[in-house]
């Protein structure tokens, strides 16, 4: 999956992707870790990209 890291402006700081096994109807909590932890102090909301 594919996740981006958002600001208060809703333009994306930074981005990130985990790799996950899901078994069907299943449900799984992911860390995805940001390409740059330094802009994390401003980061509002993350939204999912891709999932493939």
């Amino acid at each position: 999956m594919r996740m981006d890291f958002n600001g208060t402006d809703g333009i994306s700081l930074d981005s990130g992707s985990a790799t996950v096994r899901v078994p069907g109807s299943g449900t799984k909590r992911v860390k995805v870790p940001m390409t740059n932890p330094g802009q994390a102090d401003k980061v509002s909301d993350c939204v999912v990209v891709s999932v493939n």
